[in-house]
């Protein structure tokens, strides 16, 4: 039972039909018979079966390296070997994110890595040997917003990452909603841009819109640009 904000904003459904479910908490709330109270926003993450019993339940305020900040998971997937990985957003007057390795039986945090990349985290997808894949939209007020695709190894390290920056002022904010691998070396994520934005580095791929635009953009494993549709 919730008696204050909350927001549930991914769910992800395992093998054996266990339900993962993301977002954030905030004032006083209850979970699984316990209750808590906070001034902050709590990114949660929630295991259930699926019956829908609680199995477990994560919460960044219990995390000290969330103290002081706002904070929501925004996805997450179970890989293979009993471990969840899990990207979101942490704010204290700027946003800046964050990736989670915890224990998918239990819910216990393993490694996490905090503030590595400014923005607001949108989605997480497996990518491969055990690698994952984040992207995310960094919100500038009175300038354009900057859409970001990044790979970590499975011990959480920041392997590469590219931004689609635009060129000029003009936008109401571009913004990248999901993102997925297909397993044969492309990645795929689908948002909306307005005004200026180039897709690619080095050689970029630049589109304009003087009103909001959906898009579905396509890069290699490698994070090179192949293809826009729009």
């Amino acid at each position: 039972s919730y008696n204050s904000d909350c927001d549930l904003n991914n769910i992800y459904v395992d093998d054996q039909s266990n339900i993962y479910v993301t977002g954030f908490l905030y004032g006083k709330y209850t979970i699984d018979n316990q209750t808590y109270e906070g001034v902050h926003r709590s990114g949660i993450i929630i295991k259930l079966d699926s019956s829908g019993n609680i199995l477990w339940h994560y919460r960044n305020a219990d995390n000290t390296n969330f103290n002081g900040h706002h904070s929501i998971v925004a996805g997450l997937y179970p890989d293979n070997s009993g471990f969840i990985y899990a990207t979101g957003s942490m704010d204290n007057g700027s946003d800046n994110q964050f990736v989670l390795k915890l224990n998918k039986e239990t819910g216990q945090l393993i490694k996490g890595l905090y503030k590595h990349l400014p923005g607001r985290a949108s989605d997480i997808a497996p990518g491969e040997d055990g690698e994952f894949i984040t992207c995310s939209f960094n919100v500038r007020k009175g300038n354009a917003n900057i859409l970001t695709l990044a790979k970590f190894d499975e011990d959480l390290n920041l392997k590469d990452h590219i931004e689609m920056s635009s060129t000029d002022n003009f936008n109401d904010g571009h913004v990248i909603y999901d993102l997925k691998y297909d397993g044969s070396s492309n990645i795929y994520i689908a948002g909306f841009f307005d005004g200026s934005l180039r897709f690619g580095v080095g050689q970029p791929y630049e589109v304009n819109s003087r009103s909001r635009s959906p898009f579905l953009a396509q890069y290699d494993y490698d994070l090179n640009f192949k293809n826009l549709y729009r």
